[in-house]
C-alpha cells in the first residue's frame, strides 16, 4: 500500500503544480481512502462496525470523500475506473 500511497501523493503534488490531472489525482486518492479503510476494517474485525470505534469513523470519512467531497468530473472518473 505504501507504493500506491506514494504514487497518489506524487500525482496530487503534480496536479497542484499544474503538471497533472487534478480530477484523476483526486479520484485515485478517494478510491485509495476507501481501499485503505477497508483494509483496516478487515484487520480490526467485527468491532469495525461498532459506532464510535476509530475504524468505523475511518470508513465513514473515506465514504464521505467519495460521496461529498467530489465534483462531477471526479465522480465520473471514479464510476468509470476499471478495477481488477
Amino acid at each position: 500500500m505504501w507504493e500506491t500511497h506514494t504514487t497518489i501523493r506524487d500525482a496530487l503534488n503534480n496536479a497542484a503544480t499544474g503538471y497533472g490531472d487534478v480530477y484523476d489525482a483526486r479520484a485515485h486518492a478517494s478510491q485509495f481512502a476507501v481501499t485503505a479503510a477497508t483494509y483496516v476494517a478487515t484487520a480490526a474485525g467485527s468491532r469495525s462496525v461498532t459506532r464510535g470505534e476509530p475504524t468505523e469513523r475511518l470508513i465513514r470519512e473515506a465514504a464521505f470523500s467519495v460521496v461529498c467531497a467530489t465534483t462531477p468530473q471526479i465522480r465520473s472518473r471514479i464510476l468509470t475506473a476499471r478495477h481488477p
